[in-house]
């Protein structure tokens, strides 16, 4: 069951990739600032699992 399940769409896939990877990076910094908050879920959720220090927040800096 995914919490956050994505709808598939023409671009769902590709997006996804741009998602990971801004996540991947964002895990050498301080932050990872996103307006979209189901990337911002799934950024938190494999940071805690590999234990990242990076802060998840929105650009208005909640989270």
């Amino acid at each position: 069951m995914a919490i956050w399940k994505d709808k598939h769409n023409s671009k769902s896939n590709y997006a996804r990739l741009w998602d990971a990877s801004h996540s991947f990076y964002s895990s050498y910094f301080d932050y990872f600032i996103s307006d979209d908050k189901r990337t911002r879920n799934k950024a938190k959720v494999v940071f805690e699992i590999y234990g990242a220090k990076t802060k998840v927040i929105s650009s208005k800096g909640t989270e």
